[in-house]
């Protein structure tokens, strides 16, 4: 199983990726890999920002949210096809990277998990990992998107304020592996009304086509039935994915 795990600066992410118990791989890590080795990467970004030294880099991308945006826009072309062959290798693993949703790499994961944290303690974290002072912090801290931007994307969230992870992490994947189970047996339904949808909606089309010759064998009250079916399945469909996801609420509380 692949999960995608991120946060904003200082939420720690990195801290909770290490006990979740699978093989992380770090995006800012391969990044900082390809910034030395990737001529073409380095071109892009000298063209764009005149520089493509890292220090010189984090002072104009995180002063601006439009200019790390363009930044993200360059590098993430780089950083994603390396992560797609490192995860052709692995059946589990998490991907590590703070800009999962906006760069798409949750596309790649099963499951995503939010680190969040108080903006109190992350400036300080930030300080003293990357050797900032209190307004270099913030300006960080304000390129990133709100806990509501990531509680709208996924529904397994951890809070990082000083709470015991090694308590925590284990409770959020106990969770993920409640919610793994039983979204699994609720796809075998979902599944099966797939299957009668799109046959019965084969079998109509090919009847529509040749103007009845195929199926004319069939009443017509017994087609209008198998178009109903079709359009009841969708519906019910469309309705137990909202009650999937409405138990699953309870599972994750």
């Amino acid at each position: 199983m692949i999960i995608g795990i991120t946060s904003g600066h200082g939420s720690g992410k990195s801290s909770v990726a290490k006990l979740l118990g699978y093989e992380v791989i770090d995006v800012d890590s391969i990044l900082q890999i390809l910034l030395v080795d990737t001529e073409s990467l380095k071109s892009e970004l000298v063209k764009a920002f005149g520089t493509c030294e890292r220090k010189e880099l984090e002072k104009i991308v995180f002063t601006d949210s439009y200019k790390m945006d363009e930044y993200n826009l360059i590098t993430l072309k780089y950083v994603k096809p390396v992560v797609k062959i490192l995860l052709a290798k692995k059946s589990n693993a998490i991907i590590d990277a703070l800009f999962l949703f906006e760069s798409g790499l949750d596309k790649f994961c099963k499951f995503t998990i939010a680190v969040l944290a108080n903006r109190g303690l992350r400036k300080p974290r930030i300080m003293e990992r990357d050797g900032l002072n209190r307004k270099e912090a913030e300006m960080r801290i304000d390129t990133n998107k709100p806990d509501e931007y990531y509680l709208k994307k996924t529904p397994f969230s951890i809070d990082n304020n000083g709470e015991d992870l090694t308590v925590t992490a284990p409770i959020l994947i106990d969770k993920i592996a409640r919610f793994v189970n039983f979204r699994n047996k609720c796809g075998k339904v979902l599944d099966a009304l797939v299957v009668i949808s799109g046959i019965i909606g084969i079998l109509t089309t090919i009847d529509f086509a040749t103007e009845g010759i195929i199926l004319s064998v069939v009443p017509g009250y017994v087609k209008l039935i198998g178009v109903g079916v079709v359009v009841v399945s969708i519906i019910a469909r469309e309705k137990y994915e909202h009650y999937i996801y409405k138990k699953a609420k309870n599972i994750l509380e």
